[in-house]
């Protein structure tokens, strides 16, 4: 299901059956499940190896929702420049440079580390502040998870 644009109506007007129809159509489209699958990533350094790393998002007519993850394995490696993710859905324009929620797991210390993040204005990637020594200041290790979650407006 997709969103579904009505027509347009002027003050006083009354929705009839089918405008009705797409109102509950988009609050369902609201609720249902993101649109998952393996993301890419880049920076200087950085490759996935045997670890995890996907994403899940919604579009919503000009906003994109959205959530990447990458859990690290043993043969994956950090980079000396800060990890980036590529946008899913052939996103090619930001309205303007947007910041991102970008969270570390550390599992060796048992605790969230905060990072920062952003995309600019006309990107296909989200960069962010994760690299080899940052917020992890002993390195990344097998099992730590880097969370990217995002709300961007599209131009």
């Amino acid at each position: 299901m997709t969103y579904t644009a009505m027509s347009a109506k002027n003050d006083g007007d009354t929705p009839n059956a089918t405008d009705w129809g797409h109102i509950v159509d988009n609050f369902a489209e609201l609720g249902g499940a993101g649109t998952g699958g393996t993301a890419t990533i880049g920076g200087t350094g950085w490759a996935i190896g045997n670890g995890a790393a996907e994403f899940s998002y919604r579009q919503l007519t000009k906003w994109q929702l959205g959530r990447f993850y990458f859990t690290l394995g043993s043969t994956s490696t950090d980079g000396t420049g800060g990890l980036e993710f590529t946008l899913p859905n052939s996103v090619t324009t930001i309205a303007e440079p947007q910041a991102v929620t970008v969270a570390v797991w550390d599992d060796t210390a048992g605790v969230w580390l905060a990072a920062a993040g952003g995309c600019a204005a006309s990107a296909t990637k989200i960069v962010t502040s994760v690299t080899s020594t940052s917020p992890v200041g002993g390195g990344l290790t097998t099992s730590d998870i880097i969370v990217v979650s995002y709300q961007l407006e599209l131009a």
